[in-house]
């Protein structure tokens, strides 16, 4: 490795951690408004993005914690009516989680804010800068998917 390349590399890990507090505070700050913790937060993230229902033993894995973990987290996102279990008729040991009107309505206005923040950050990096540093990041994470 060049002393130019370790160079960027310690640039970019310092630029990150700094970017990466700022969207931290920021969501932290949001999600305190609602009383959701980040787990709550990410769990509604992750039925959104899966497009689909998804099991409780499907999200106890993703998250890496017991079922029964999983059950509290969920059971607190149904009364706040973010979310609603489905028990699955063919095996009544299995139940389906997908996201109610309002848990969609709740994750789109987040999102949305979030961009808005994000864009703010922007202002000085033009569309074409923005795709070059877009296109870098889908390379990383390509390779971290395909190292994991």
């Amino acid at each position: 490795m060049t002393n130019k390349r370790q160079e960027n590399i310690e640039a970019f890990l310092e630029y990150k951690i700094t970017i990466e507090r700022y969207v931290v505070s920021t969501v932290e700050k949001s999600l305190k408004k609602y009383s959701l913790t980040k787990t709550q937060a990410q769990i509604i993230h992750l039925i959104y993005r899966s497009k689909k229902e998804i099991t409780t033993t499907e999200l106890a894995k993703r998250f890496n914690v017991t079922k029964g973990a999983i059950t509290q987290l969920i059971d607190k996102l149904q009364e706040r009516n973010f979310i609603q279990s489905r028990r699955d008729e063919a095996d009544r040991r299995k139940y389906y989680i997908d996201l109610t009107k309002e848990g969609l309505d709740f994750f789109e206005s987040m999102r949305q804010k979030g961009i808005k923040k994000l864009d703010l950050l922007f202002t000085e990096i033009t569309d074409e800068e923005l795709n070059t540093i877009t296109n870098v990041f889908r390379k990383i994470h390509n390779k971290l998917h395909k190292t994991i």
